[in-house]
């Protein structure tokens, strides 16, 4: 039989990207999961369920027979098959997860030993690597200053921000599956707050983990956020710090600007969704911000937006002209007159790759 072996030494796993198993209910594992872990629950929500009540009417003991009497048979065949299949395909430690490390693990544990497979268990389960996680990521913001990208939307300052060579950064809108502003929710839903704050950690692990003496000295270079991004919210550590440093302004000129958010709002987009539905979703977003933009001006995006028939730049550069000179811009230069925003650096994006190179 495999040793049973655990383990709490959660930083080295989320630097080697190690494979993680988790059995939690999949109702329990979309609320939160170690960063890259994979459901292959011992109970799938329904049997959960009836365990639960059996646990509330008749108690512990009534609740874990009643647990081994559902998982049996080719129901727990199955379960098992799957757990080997998943460390058979990696040639590297495999991480075993539940809720606290209690009976579920344990027992999952147990099952993999018993058919001459290995896996590392984690001793106290997702809770403590959570509490962990929310720990390392608040000492981190307390204790390290960031750098800050600015500039107004349509800049490139997501571009630049995934394309800067040799250099440490924090892609938060990437992260949160959202472009940050009023028009940016994508296809695919945002994670929960729980996978957002645990992924942000991982970012920061693996972005200083490279070069650790080098990076260790240069902080990380992150997009000037608000407080939320989409329905997630920054945690007040991050947000605090993002507000409280002198920033580094990307120049880039209207023309370019109109055509970048052409490329993520029309382009990009339309890999994920039809065009008609798209340009539904915009018309629904000109009405909620219609109040800042004023009826007038909300009717001629609109009419524009609704003419738009096509993939082609020719036909949405007026629109997106409009809304970047009429919402954004004026939002953008209002917040940054409000927070009298200190500047450390302006330039390009060739200009500020030079910057960061040279500090």
């Amino acid at each position: 039989m495999s040793k049973l072996l655990t383990t709490r030494d959660y930083k080295n796993i989320l630097i080697q990207e190690s494979p993680v198993i988790d059995v939690r209910a999949p109702v329990e594992f979309v609320t939160g999961a170690f960063p890259g872990a994979v459901n292959l629950p011992l109970m799938f929500d329904e049997e959960r369920k009836k365990i639960g009540i059996c646990y509330k009417q008749q108690g512990r003991e009534a609740a874990i027979g009643l647990g081994y009497k559902i998982v049996s048979g080719e129901n727990q065949k199955t379960k098992i098959q799957n757990w080997l299949q998943f460390i058979r395909e990696h040639n590297q430690p495999v991480y075993l997860t539940c809720y606290r490390g209690g009976l579920r693990s344990q027992i999952s544990h147990q099952w993999i030993a018993e058919n001459q497979a290995e896996v590392i268990r984690f001793e106290k389960g997702y809770k403590d690597y959570r509490q962990w996680s929310v720990s390392e990521t608040q000492k981190y913001f307390l204790e390290n200053r960031l750098l800050v990208l600015t500039g107004p939307t349509g800049s490139g300052k997501t571009d630049f921000l995934r394309a800067v060579k040799n250099y440490p950064t924090l892609d938060l809108e990437k992260l949160a599956n959202h472009r940050g502003s009023a028009f940016g929710s994508m296809v695919r839903p945002q994670p929960s707050q729980s996978d957002f704050e645990n992924h942000i950690l991982k970012s920061i692990l693996l972005s200083t983990a490279d070069s650790q003496i080098e990076s260790t000295l240069r902080p990380l270079l992150v997009e000037d956020e608000s407080r939320v991004i989409g329905s997630l919210h920054l945690t007040e550590e991050l947000f605090q710090n993002i507000r409280s440093q002198p920033v580094i302004f990307l120049e880039t000129d209207f023309e370019s600007r109109v055509k970048n958010i052409f490329n993520e709002y029309i382009t990009e987009a339309v890999r994920e969704t039809q065009l008609d539905q798209l340009l539904d979703k915009y018309q629904q977003n000109i009405i909620k911000i219609s109040k800042r933009l004023g009826s007038q001006r909300a009717l001629e995006i609109g009419g524009l937006l609704k003419n738009a028939q096509s993939a082609d730049f020719s036909e949405h550069c007026g629109w997106i002209e409009r809304l970047l000179s009429w919402y954004y811009d004026p939002l953008y230069n209002d917040s940054l007159i409000r927070r009298r925003v200190p500047f450390q650096f302006k330039g390009n994006a060739q200009a500020i790759q030079d910057f960061l190179l040279a500090k």
